[in-house]
């Protein structure tokens, strides 16, 4: 039975996606940590005033990081089924 992809190149595309994802997945979660820093921060005290123009454009920078990680992981699927497809063409062409 042969395979379409070998080892290595198997091996070298799980670390490509790796780093990808490790990539998008830091970005994000720094993105999203100061929106939410931001939230709580903002809340005031126990006896202060909230900054409720803080906590708002903290809860929308949080939800603008969390949608990074939900593209990333979207962009990474969309990616892999691509590849499949596209390695599977190029592996039914030469074999006619």
């Amino acid at each position: 039975m042969s395979s379409a992809v070998g080892a290595m190149d198997g091996i070298k595309y799980g670390f490509k996606l790796l780093w990808y994802f490790l990539a998008v997945a830091i970005v994000g979660t720094i993105v999203s940590s100061v929106g939410f820093g931001m939230v709580a921060s903002s809340s005031g005290g126990m006896y202060a005033e909230p900054n409720l123009g803080g906590m708002a454009f903290g809860l929308l920078l949080g939800t603008f990081g969390v949608a990074i990680v939900y593209a990333g992981v979207l962009g990474t699927g969309y990616k892999v089924i691509a590849d499949a497809v596209y390695l599977g063409n190029v592996t039914a062409g030469s074999e006619e």
